[in-house]
């Protein structure tokens, strides 16, 4: 269901480069778990319900204790919570921590794993655009039983304003599963894995789908998704520009998430996914944009 997360870190726009040959990052957006499931939880039910929720979903969201889940994670053994990444400080705070409400001012704040997001455009020209949306956790996220999710969207416009048949060539996906606590030794990158990654032709859309840990308890730190937007062949009209979007949707306590767009290029994930990091963008033909 409808629910986006707005950045509640930072959102930048890196330094311009307009030649339309050389990779640039369009923008860079990053979250909190913490923050994203405090938004959700705050949100009254009437307002869920106008918003298409169930009362299933409803009761699923509500009864969702976040402070529940830290204090289940801080009684693993240390052992454990070194291979999640943790450092020895961490787990101090970690084992610390009583079940108590969690604010901003909390030591356990700083735990809450932090979602980093970035739109790069590799060139542009009127008739492709290669593009890829990438995400990274710096730690494992609380919430790792529902599956991930992560989507591109794009619209071509010609020069009167008309929309360009276009399509995603070449597109796949990666996804890194880190070995901690040696993770910067030891990965496993997965490329385009058929059982993950959809196209959807119809909305002009690409996505891919993955559980957060494997049956190793290895889990999915970094990931993108990789695309080439051409015109279509047959199609003799160029680009002026294209709109694009990418979004990233956290498992939260729904099953697998599916896509929900609506307007030139917008995007949502059904069920009680949580809608993180989004990024819209109108590139120019030149190489030039804006955010949208």
């Amino acid at each position: 269901m409808i629910l986006t997360i707005p950045a509640s870190a930072t959102e930048c726009i890196e330094a311009a480069n307009t030649e339309n040959t050389k990779e640039v990052v369009l923008g860079t957006v990053v979250t909190k778990e913490f923050d994203a499931f405090q938004q959700l939880a705050n949100i009254p039910e009437q307002q869920l319900l106008a918003e298409g929720y169930s009362e299933q979903e409803i009761n699923e969201l509500k009864s969702f204790s976040y402070e529940d889940a830290l204090y289940e994670r801080a009684q693993l053994p240390e052992e454990t919570l070194l291979s999640y990444g943790y450092t020895q400080d961490e787990i101090a705070i970690l084992k610390e921590y009583n079940g108590e409400t969690i604010t901003e001012e909390s030591a356990v704040y700083s735990l809450s794993a932090e979602l980093t997001s970035r739109l790069t455009l590799t060139y542009a020209n009127s008739r492709e655009y290669m593009l890829h949306y990438d995400w990274s956790w710096d730690g494992l996220p609380l919430n790792t039983d529902m599956t991930e999710t992560a989507a591109i969207r794009w619209k071509g416009v010609d020069v009167n304003g008309h929309e360009v048949d276009m399509s995603a060539e070449n597109a796949y996906a990666v996804l890194k599963y880190y070995y901690p606590p040696d993770a910067l030794a030891r990965t496993r990158t997965v490329r385009n894995p058929s059982s993950y990654f959809t196209s959807y032709q119809d909305f002009n859309t690409i996505q891919c789908k993955f559980k957060m840990l494997d049956s190793d308890l290895n889990y999915v730190k970094n990931g993108a998704l990789w695309a080439t937007i051409s015109v279509d062949d047959a199609v003799t009209n160029e680009t002026v520009y294209i709109k694009v979007s990418g979004l990233y949707g956290h498992g939260s306590v729904s099953a697998s998430p599916s896509i929900s767009v609506s307007g030139d290029v917008s995007l949502s994930f059904t069920g009680t996914t949580l809608d993180l990091a989004p990024q819209s963008y109108k590139i120019y033909a030149d190489g030039s944009r804006e955010q949208l």
